[in-house]
């Protein structure tokens, strides 16, 4: 009889056991969902900020670009020769046979007259410290020989000068000629710029500018 008493006291506290559990067994489960959640939750966290870590860098890096574009534009504006820039040149004169008639440095303002025509114009558009080789005609350099240039003056006209071949005179006018030949009476003097007709190679390098 006891036996069967403690048997069914056993019967009581394990159906009580089981009943908490059941009791319990939604709320784990609810439990369960909300840590699920939460993983996932704090899984999309990261991706979240690492999509936004690359959308700024990317727009850094077209920040640069756009900086680093808008500067070598600048730069290779104010590093190119324009009309009416003021340069500073080195160049080397010579013949088609090589002779170096003259070089040197010297400031003009590109497009002007001051310059041959044929050695501004290949100034235009060169970048600092370019070097350039050219090749004038003479009609891009000092023109064509005019005879009408050459002409017959008497010695008088040079009181007190003394006349020779190769010496520099100057016209009444204010021209400057160079004396060809000369005879007893007359000298004959070419008023032609001294490189007329002659075909001339250059070589230019640009030292400066300034705009």
């Amino acid at each position: 009889m006891e036996d069967t008493d403690t048997q069914n006291v056993n019967n009581v506290e394990e159906n009580k056991v089981n009943t908490v559990n059941d009791a319990n067994a939604p709320s784990n489960a609810a439990d369960s969902q909300n840590a699920q959640a939460a993983n996932q939750s704090a899984a999309a966290k990261p991706k979240k900020k690492n999509k936004g870590l690359i959308v700024g860098s990317i727009v850094v890096v077209i920040i640069i670009i756009a900086v680093v574009a808008a500067y070598l534009l600048t730069s290779s504006s104010a590093s190119t020769v324009k009309s009416g820039d003021l340069v500073e040149v080195y160049f080397k004169g010579s013949f088609t046979n090589g002779t170096v008639f003259q070089e040197g440095n010297f400031n003009f303002t590109a497009g002007s007259n001051q310059v041959i025509s044929g050695f501004s114009n290949a100034v235009i558009g060169m970048k600092l410290h370019q070097i350039k080789n050219i090749t004038l005609t003479p009609q891009e350099a000092y023109g064509e020989v005019n005879q009408s240039e050459i002409v017959s003056v008497p010695l008088t006209d040079f009181a007190n000068q003394s006349i020779k071949n190769g010496t520099v005179v100057t016209s009444s006018t204010g021209l400057s000629g160079t004396v060809i030949a000369v005879n007893a009476t007359d000298a004959t003097v070419n008023f032609n710029p001294p490189l007329a007709g002659d075909t001339l190679n250059f070589e230019i390098e640009v030292l400066k500018i300034s705009k």
